[in-house]
């Protein structure tokens, strides 16, 4: 999204999560190649961390009580995440010294909301307390997304998980799979096929 971002975009901000969460696709793009082919679902923390939606909605939950700006600034970070190299959670990661600038330090990410990074971090350390090691950033990113789609009135959808964590995250790579304010619809409709998302669901 544009550093214009405005709030008549959610819908197609929500529809585009929406879709993108659904796909077993949406995985580790950034991912070593041996470890791109685990398969996602909405049992694979059925024995390893079972109280997992629980967890994460109840810190979800608490934070639309005390500021439901959160719903549609997690859900823009969540979009952020999945249209640069998949839903693997890079736009969590910082800078390292020295090295490149990460999605998350990018000018294109200045406007995300501060509040949803420290969101994901606290449901992430009450999994991590509870599931040591074994949920990844990028999962409970999905899920506090469709928590939050849920908390504005719009549907509860199941998602797939088992995702891996990217450990790479560059700025550069925003440059072309973001929309911006002046993209032409030539370009929009290109952006959103080559994320396997149609023309409706550009809305």
């Amino acid at each position: 999204m544009s550093p214009s971002f405005s709030p008549s975009l959610l819908p197609c901000i929500l529809l585009a999560a929406l879709l993108l969460v659904s796909t077993d696709s949406a995985g580790a793009v950034a991912a070593p190649a041996t470890r791109r082919h685990r398969q996602l679902s909405v049992s694979f923390y059925a024995k390893t961390c079972p109280d997992l939606n629980q967890l994460v909605s109840s810190v979800t939950s608490q934070q639309f009580r005390v500021s439901p700006a959160t719903g549609p600034r997690t859900i823009r970070l969540f979009f952020h995440d999945c249209f640069v190299d998949g839903c693997d959670g890079s736009i969590l990661i910082s800078s390292k010294p020295g090295g490149a600038v990460a999605e998350r330090d990018a000018v294109e990410s200045k406007y995300l909301a501060e509040e949803a990074f420290v969101m994901i971090n606290k449901a992430k350390a009450l999994v991590e307390s509870k599931c040591p090691g074994i949920v990844s950033c990028a999962d409970i990113l999905a899920l506090s997304a469709r928590d939050f789609v849920h908390l504005a009135g719009g549907p509860y959808y199941d998602v797939k998980v088992g995702r891996w964590d990217g450990k790479l995250s560059m700025a550069t790579r925003i440059g072309s799979n973001l929309p911006r304010a002046n993209s032409t619809m030539a370009e929009l409709i290109s952006l959103f096929a080559s994320k396997g998302l149609t023309l409706e669901d550009l809305c």
